[in-house]
């Protein structure tokens, strides 16, 4: 009796600990047990079904987003999340996400490779993947450029599971998990990188930015993408107990709902915002806690990862970042506490599961403190990003809906910074000089004192040379920006321009989003009919008005969302349409406004579609087909105003009247047919007819500089600028190939 009562103590003293390690230091905790939530498990079929739907290749010239990983359904690729119960076979059984272009055919599950030693049991499995794309007009619609893609692409997965205590204890005591990943472009083997960012260095006292660039390595690159050890804290307290709680630590993922307001990948995430952006293909690091709270109905999820790590060495506290803020504080070197941290909670209920169908309801929250993030220059913004959201899926008989609603809450603290740096320029005889970015030479006779002309530190054609050092240039500060101060003796005078000095304000985040869809099957046919519908709120640039002020768009953290019943492959998948978001207005004297600059936005934000899909799963010719078409239109949530272009091009006025918010249609078709046990051929067709939105906007620059930039050193000539602009084009897309799990 002594002994039970001790291990009952120490069951509820190891569950006290946890949560008291959450409240003390971000220890995050993972989702419950899918077993205790769901009748099926994530197995190798989900990997290989997923990538069927969702390989991708980067663009030559893309930047932002490349294609990481899974949606929530299919995150535990070959990830044993199930404790698995004493008596029950070890085999990977087929997961089905009902509605979707991955779900599994039942006679598609095959036992994984488990070698049993004692209480141990070592797990191998993994899948390939072989194809060939084909897409025109994908990012630009604009037929008159060489904007297509036609390449073959190898994918491969690896994964290797060792548990220990499933015969002791009942479950998995012990685990540790990896698997690793190669992506390969036929042709470019070894690509590490393939980037628009510039490469910057240092010359003289200026940082020099230089073009595109890549880095290769000589042989075909793989990567560990996932690598974890869970322990159950009940076999750590000997505690026979119905409810397991575990703690899990490494690389894995995790996301909430359908991986809209937090996705399992890294670096997809909004430039525009300021937030960092870049990929790694791999899970982001964190750590879980998780179990049951009631067994079979309720389970929670704690989770805390680390996105950016700040305080490794000297190097990092000591970073000098904050010189340029107004007023300079007195220690501008970073210090602690300083690094990108998400924190999130769930719960999953689930309180009917029966013959006839079930419902589970996950409410969750996330918050992300991220400071010393970039919108002009490095440690100029500090974000803090709240989402709450609440997530549903319901089968009942033949009917199944499910639906995720979130609103975003925190802000963006922008502080107030001296703008003003030096460059390097070539003048008319390709002599290089250094100059001022933010200073110009004083007219008295200007209106407001301001020429155009800057004033540059070294001799030049058509520049001016200060001498006696940067002294009367400090002279000209925030306090009074429109002083201006003598140099070279006073033989003239400069003064700030007019943008040198940008004021501190905070942008609220006030954007939500809501997804629903629904199918019905028709069992005895083998198909089903699915719709959705989808909102995510949207707003133009936070920064072009720089005062407090509550943004609208909806923000999602490392999101990368296709639907679920009703699929994208061109707009949502592939994620290379270029939309235009206008990032800089110029009003001119006479009251008219310039659209400056314009980025491309390929978020899960201001963005409205409605569609719907058809699933047929016939047994023909001996084989096993799954056909599955979609449709689905897409508008903008917000309503830019429509710009009208110069004669030459080259300037975008923007009008009063509202540019149409219709983006266009896109029409897919994914397939696949069962050639041998787990040999899969697939092919996959879509085709994106645009609207009136983007005929409003042809003609606008969404990034054309940069391609332009890219493709300047393989050409005897520089392109035409005016080449490179949006149009109203039909895009296409289509990938064949072999996929085959072992």
């Amino acid at each position: 009796m002594q002994t039970k009562q001790l291990q009952t103590v120490l069951s509820k003293v190891a569950t006290a600990t946890a949560f008291a390690l959450f409240a003390l230091a971000p220890l995050n905790v993972v989702s419950a047990d899918d077993q205790k939530l769901q009748s099926v498990q994530a197995s190798q079929q989900d990997m290989l079904e997923f990538l069927d739907k969702h390989s991708t290749a980067p663009s030559e010239f893309e930047t932002k987003t490349i294609k990481l990983g899974y949606n929530d359904d299919e995150q535990a690729l070959f990830s044993k999340e199930l404790y698995r119960k004493k008596g029950k076979p070890r085999k990977a059984v087929t997961k089905v996400v009902k509605g979707s272009a991955v779900e599994g055919q039942k006679d598609a599950e095959k036992p994984a490779l488990t070698i049993d030693r004692g209480d141990v049991a070592f797990t191998f499995g993994g899948a390939t993947k072989i194809e060939h794309y084909f897409q025109r007009n994908a990012s630009f619609l604009n037929r008159s450029l060489p904007d297509e893609a036609e390449y073959f692409k190898n994918t491969f997965d690896l994964s290797t599971d060792f548990a220990y205590g499933e015969k002791r204890f009942g479950h998995k005591a012990i685990e540790a998990y990896v698997g690793i990943m190669h992506k390969g472009v036929w042709g470019k083997n070894g690509l590490i990188t393939d980037t628009s960012n510039p490469t910057s260095f240092k010359l003289s006292e200026t940082n020099t930015y230089f073009g595109d660039h890549t880095h290769q390595n000589g042989r075909p690159f793989v990567w560990i993408k996932e690598g974890w050890l869970r322990f159950s804290l009940n076999a750590i307290a000997d505690a026979k107990s119905e409810s397991v709680h575990y703690v899990k630590l490494g690389w894995f993922p995790f996301s909430l709902g359908r991986g809209i307001s937090l996705g399992a990948y890294f670096g997809l995430n909004r430039e525009l915002l300021g937030l960092y952006s870049y990929y790694e293909e791999k899970c982001a690091p964190g750590i879980n806690v998780g179990g049951d709270i009631v067994k079979d109905t309720i389970a929670y999820d704690l989770y805390w990862s680390r996105f950016e790590e700040r305080n490794r060495d000297l190097r990092d506290t000591a970073g000098v970042v904050r010189l340029a803020r107004t007023p300079q504080p007195a220690r501008t070197w970073r210090g602690l506490g300083k690094d990108n941290d998400v924190l999130a909670a769930r719960l999953k209920v689930k309180p009917v599961k029966n013959d006839n169908g079930s419902l589970e309801v996950e409410p969750y929250i996330m918050y992300n403190t991220a400071p010393d993030q970039q919108l002009d220059i490095l440690a100029d913004s500090d974000t803090k990003l709240g989402t709450v959201g609440l997530a549903v899926e319901q089968s009942y008989k033949n009917f199944e809906w499910g639906g995720e609603i979130a609103s975003n809450f925190g802000k963006t603290t922008v502080f107030a910074i001296d703008q003003n740096s030096t460059e390097v320029y070539s003048d008319l005889n390709g002599k290089l000089g250094e100059r001022y970015t933010k200073v110009v030479r004083y007219d008295a006779a200007a209106v407001d004192g301001r020429t155009t002309t800057k004033a540059d530190r070294n001799a030049a054609i058509d520049t001016a040379t200060i001498v006696g050092g940067v002294a009367p240039i400090k002279q000209l500060t925030y306090l009074n920006p429109n002083a201006h101060a003598p140099v070279n003796g006073g033989a003239f005078d400069v003064i700030s321009a007019k943008d040198r000095f940008r004021a501190g304000y905070e942008n609220k985040f006030g954007g939500w989003m809501g997804v629903i869809d629904a199918a019905y099957n028709f069992k005895d046919h083998n198909a089903k009919l699915a719709c959705g519908i989808g909102y995510a709120s949207g707003d133009q640039d936070p920064d072009i008005n720089q005062t407090n002020k509550t943004y609208k768009g909806f923000v999602g953290v490392n999101e990368l969302y296709s639907g679920k019943r009703v699929l994208s492959v061109l707009v949502l998948d592939e994620r290379k349409l270029q939309r235009p978001s206008v990032i800089g207005i110029t009003t001119n004297p006479n009251g008219t406004k310039t659209m400056d600059e314009s980025a491309a936005d390929i978020s899960f934000s201001d963005l409205v579609f409605g569609g719907v899909s058809a699933m047929w799963k016939p047994h023909a010719l001996g084989k096993n087909w799954q056909i599955n078409p979609n449709g689905i239109m897409f508008w903008k949530a917000y309503k830019d105003n429509k710009p009208i272009l110069s004669a030459d091009g080259r300037t975008a006025i923007l009008s009063d009247d509202k540019a149409s918010t219709f983006m266009g249609t896109e029409l897919n078709l994914l397939t696949k047919v069962e050639l041998l046990k787990d040999f899969n051929l697939f092919a996959n067709f879509a085709v994106f007819v645009p609207g009136q939105y983007f005929r409003d906007f042809t003609g606008v620059d969404v990034g054309g500089k940069k391609f332009v930039r890219a493709v300047a050193d393989d050409t005897a000539q520089d392109p035409d600028f005016k080449e490179f602009r949006l149009a109203a084009n039909p895009a296409f897309h289509a990938n064949v190939g072999l996929s085959y799990k072992f």
